[in-house]
Order: C-alpha cells, then sequence, then structure tokens
C-alpha cells in the first residue's frame, strides 16, 4: 500500500508543529533532523528514516520534556516510520503515549487531541482492528465538526477516513455519504490537482466497484490516473498505485486484457520508479502472474487484491 499523501501531510503537520514548538529551544539541530528524516522517507530509506526521527525524539524529550506537546509530535512522526515498515505494535505504543500527552497537557477537546485519535484509529484500520477504528474515527470527526466546522479540510480529512472503514466494513451506503462530503470540501479547498482529492475520489470508486456501479467506479479510477500523472507526472508511486487500483477493478468485472495491460503499465513504470527487486515491483509482478492464471482458466475465481492505492489521508 502506497502512503504517499499521508506522508507528505503527516510529516508536513507534524514537522510545523514541532518547528513552531523547538524554536526556542535547539531550531537548528532538530529543524535539520526532522528535514533529513522526511526527505528519506519520502525517498524509501526508511532505517535512515527510524535513526533520525529516534534522534529529533531523544532531543525533544531531552529540550521539552516528556509531558510536552512537541515530544508528542515526535513520537507521531516516528510512528509513521513503523506504520511504514509494517511494525504495527510498535507504532500502536508510539501513538498511545502521543495521545495521552496530549489528553493530559492540552485536553480531550484539543484539536491535536483529535489528530492522535484520528491517526490511531487509522493504524488499527490497517490492523484490521475496525470496530476499534470506527470509533476512534467517529470521535476524531465529531471533534473536528465541533472545532472546525463542516467545511473544513480537518473535518474532511476525519470522513475520508471513515469512509474507507465503513466501506471495509460493508456499510457502503454510509461510506458513501461520507465520501461524497469530503470530496466536496477537498475540491473547493484544496482544488482537483490536489493529492488528497484524487485520495477521496479513488476510496469512492472503491465503493461503487463493490457495489456494482461499474461505470461510475471506472470513471473514478481513470480520472484519479489523469489527476495524477497532472499532479506527480508518471514516474511516481501514486501513479504507479492508481494504475494499480484500475488493474484491480478490470480484475474484479472479468475484463482481463484491459486488468493485463494496466498491470503490465504499473511494471513498466515501477522499474524506472524503484530497483528490479523491489517488494512493489515484486508484488506487482505477482498480481500479474496471478491474473493470468486466472484468465487462462476462466472459471470465474475471485482473488484478493493487495491493493496500493493510498486509502486516507491522515
Amino acid at each position: 500500500m502506497s502512503h504517499q499523501d499521508d506522508v507528505e501531510w503527516w510529516l508536513k503537520q507534524a514537522d510545523e508543529v514541532a518547528s513552531a514548538l523547538i524554536a526556542s529551544y535547539s531550531p537548528d539541530r532538530f529543524r535539520k533532523l526532522c528535514d533529513q528524516a522526511r526527505q528519506c522517507i519520502l525517498t524509501g530509506d526508511y532505517i535512515r528514516a527510524e535513526q533520525l526521527y529516534t534522534e529529533a525524539a531523544r532531543l525533544a524529550r531531552e529540550v521539552a520534556g516528556a509531558n510536552h506537546p512537541l515530544y508528542a509530535s515526535s513520537l507521531n512522526n516516528l510512528a509513521w516510520v513503523y506504520i511504514l515498515t509494517e511494525n504495527l505494535e510498535v507504532a500502536e505504543q508510539l501513538l498511545r503515549e502521543a495521545l495521552e500527552i496530549r489528553r493530559e497537557v492540552m485536553g480531550d477537546d484539543h484539536p491535536d487531541y483529535a489528530a492522535s485519535l484520528n491517526n490511531l484509529g487509522v493504524l488499527y484500520a490497517q490492523m484490521g482492528r475496525l470496530s476499534e477504528a470506527q470509533h476512534l474515527l467517529e470521535e476524531a470527526a465529531r471533534l473536528r465538526l465541533q472545532v472546525f466546522g463542516d467545511e473544513n479540510v480537518e473535518f474532511a480529512n476525519s470522513l475520508n477516513n471513515l469512509g474507507w472503514v465503513y466501506e471495509r466494513l460493508g456499510r457502503y451506503q454510509e461510506a458513501e455519504d461520507v465520501l461524497q462530503h469530503a470530496i466536496r470540501v477537498r475540491r473547493n479547498e484544496l482544488g482537483e490537482e490536489h493529492p488528497h482529492y484524487t485520495t477521496s475520489l479513488n476510496n469512492l470508486a472503491v465503493v461503487y466497484a463493490k457495489t456494482g456501479r461499474h461505470t461510475e467506479a471506472e470513471n473514478l479510477f481513470l480520472q484519479v490516473l489523469h489527476l495524477r500523472e497532472r499532479i506527480y507526472g508518471r514516474q511516481h508511486p501514486e501513479y504507479i498505485a492508481a494504475l494499480n487500483n484500475l488493474a484491480w477493478f478490470y480484475t474484479q468485472c472479468r475484463r482481463y486484457q484491459e486488468a493485463e495491460t494496466a498491470y503490465q503499465q504499473a511494471i513498466e513504470t515501477a522499474k524506472t520508479v524503484y530497483d528490479p527487486t523491489h517488494p512493489q515491483v515484486v508484488k506487482l509482478t505477482s498480481q500479474l502472474a496471478i491474473l493470468r492464471h486466472r484468465a487462462h482458466r476462466q472459471n470465474g475465481i475471485e482473488w484478493g487484491t493487495t491493493d496500493l492505492r493510498p486509502p486516507h489521508a491522515l
């Protein structure tokens, strides 16, 4: 699963908060660590990113204390590295610690506390703990609605995440309702050529695909592909993710030739972005092999997708 939209949003927000908080302490050292770690994540060097964010968290704890919002923000940064490397249990510990710091220091009606609820809810959704995820995300949405109103991007972020969870729970009408709202706000506030707008379109396309609204789903998947090409260009993980999602959709519709074409394009593009042995290249190649096997047998067996789509924006 690609997290590019999530990474850029999460790190931008955390770095802004952290930079403001650290200003009176060690701004140059802290900002340098965060900047270097952020670039490492965006280029896929998660081992180095973990080292840098661990050092940033140590510095934050040393200069601000273990119950300071700066330290909570640093824990969020470090947790995101562990999410990207699928070390979810460690990520959960860090996010829960950040949540408790923010609850104690800022109160349970503060926007940063809502952000922590949201982040932990997204993690639980990724872990398959959907009931817990739903509870946390609904609470985050309630707080953000109360603080920001229903036309605010932060509220739209919560709705997008809720839509993802509702879809996974099979609550398709609720998923469609909240995603439509998120799409409207993101289009109005961010514009159509913004990564988060394409994320919500993609999530709604999945809902349509799973409810048999194939024409609408295909239109949205193609729109996401074209928008991401304009936003990122073709040599980018998010464009590859959009090709993967389109291939998944065609596979579900048993349009195997179109699915194969999309997978081949994704693989060829991925080889220009990643090393040929990179897990994403291997995964796409495996999916193409499975598709060819299924198409050859023509027995209608449904196979699961290992979707690269970014399902949410934090």
